[in-house]
């Protein structure tokens, strides 16, 4: 308590401080607050960014989500389109192979055909014919 001085300042207010160390403190005060103050600033323009960025990547990944569906919309459009021509194809070998046995079967009537014509002019002709 010996070290405690009682000191008045320019406007007679009674100081517990020496009037160096109360101003000094006063400056140190004053510059605290303006350096809190630029904290907060800078905690809302740190926020504002944050905001931004969280809704770009938001919209990236949207964006990615939509690509993928689209990517995905080709990737079977391509699938399609292969089984379609892969059908296809198959349907046209049965048809290939439906046609050689039409053009067998058209073949074998024709040759029945000619067979039974010479046997009728055999018989109308009165020859003799390999059945008798």
């Amino acid at each position: 308590m010996e070290d405690l001085k009682l000191t008045f300042d320019e406007e007679y207010n009674l100081r517990v401080f020496d009037p160096a160390k109360f101003s000094t403190s006063e400056m140190m005060k004053t510059k605290s607050e303006e350096f809190a103050s630029k904290i907060k600033d800078f905690q809302k323009l740190v926020a504002e960014v944050m905001q931004i960025l969280n809704n770009q990547g938001k919209t990236i990944e949207d964006e990615k989500l939509k690509a993928i569906g689209m990517r995905n919309l080709v990737k079977g459009e391509e699938d399609r389109r292969k089984n379609l021509l892969r059908e296809y194809n198959q349907l046209i070998t049965d048809k290939h192979t439906e046609l050689e046995r039409y053009i067998d079967e058209l073949e074998s009537l024709k040759k029945v055909d000619q067979e039974q014509k010479k046997l009728i002019e055999r018989l109308s002709n009165n020859e003799p014919t390999d059945l008798d």
